[in-house]
């Protein structure tokens, strides 16, 4: 057995340049009419959306629920606390911590003015004006919500309550909102002329053992 040493090479074939460049200039006219045609797809498909974007304009308005001071609120819980026979310590002793405290449940009231109670009047009233109101409709772009803000790394709540209305006609959203903000204000000043009615009726149940 003979030992020795055996070399071999791997001959490799230089890269034909010409060759590939004549292949590309062959096919140049086919790749540019292909990139044309993706190109002009591409900006019909961004058009043809671009039209079926249908624009949306919101308004708003804002109404403050319960008194800012302390004192206004402590006369409302006043009146109240006459009706639910409360004395005048018990209030004093409300009263002095009122102005950390609610007295309005705001979760219910959202839900009272979006109520068919409440929706259904002010549907006709808008009706008047623009057919095309419904109760869904209405319901579903009219929203309701309390303002809030960060307290101590918390959301706390506001005494202002936000209405806005969305659509695509900027004149119907102004009716709208006008409509319902007068609406939303006289419901509001009838309840409280049934609380004040409510406080006085007690009042004058009260004088006649008083003049006694």
């Amino acid at each position: 057995i003979s030992l020795g040493n055996t070399e071999t090479s791997d001959e490799q074939q230089p890269l034909d340049l010409g060759w590939l460049f004549a292949v590309v200039q062959r096919r140049m006219g086919i790749m540019m009419a292909i990139a044309l045609l993706l190109g002009g797809i591409s900006g019909s498909l961004v058009l043809w959306k671009t039209k079926k974007i249908t624009k949306l304009y919101q308004g708003g308005f804002q109404v403050l629920v319960e008194p800012i001071t302390a004192e206004g609120r402590l006369s409302q819980l006043l009146i109240q606390s006459q009706s639910a026979n409360f004395s005048a310590d018990e209030v004093n002793k409300v009263g002095s911590s009122v102005e950390d405290s609610s007295m309005v449940d705001y979760t219910t009231l959202l839900r009272v003015l979006k109520s068919p109670k409440l929706l259904a009047p002010l549907v006709k009233k808008l009706e008047t004006q623009y057919e095309d109101v419904t109760y869904t409709k209405l319901n579903a772009q009219l929203k309701i919500n309390r303002i809030t803000y960060a307290k101590d790394g918390k959301e706390a709540g506001t005494k202002i309550i936000e209405f806005t209305y969305q659509d695509k006609d900027s004149a119907k959203i102004k009716f709208v909102l006008n409509t319902a903000s007068k609406y939303y204000l006289e419901y509001s000043r009838q309840e409280r002329l049934k609380q004040t009615t409510r406080g006085m009726a007690y009042i004058d149940s009260q004088l006649p053992a008083l003049r006694m």
